[in-house]
């Protein structure tokens, strides 16, 4: 059982420097330049009053730019979890019928 549990150990440095290494290398090569892009992003949305709350979400994502690996992304349990009344699908009704709310 020890040796397991060294097992696990070690296997968990090595993921831990593997890690580091591709998120070195994900900041070199196109880390940088996404996170640029999404602060430009934001700031541009801030511009409106509507944009500041995709603002914020896009300096988190600039966050996540610059160091993604051995990040995970957990589902919220304060969003809602059933469809919104307007979605995609009443919104392609309302469309094609040429602006009224009334779907054929």
């Amino acid at each position: 059982m020890p040796s397991a549990y060294l097992r696990f150990q070690l296997e968990g440095e090595t993921l831990l420097v593997v890690r580091i290494i591709l998120n070195i290398l994900w900041v070199v090569l196109a880390g940088v330049w996404l996170a640029i892009s999404y602060v430009i992003a934001a700031v541009l949305l801030t511009l409106t009053i509507i944009g500041i709350p995709f603002a914020r979400q896009a300096l988190k994502l600039a966050h996540y730019a610059l160091w993604p690996f051995g990040r995970t992304l957990v589902q919220s349990s304060t969003r809602h979890t059933r469809a919104s009344a307007w979605s995609a699908t009443s919104c392609g009704s309302y469309l094609r019928a040429g602006g009224s709310r009334s779907s054929t």
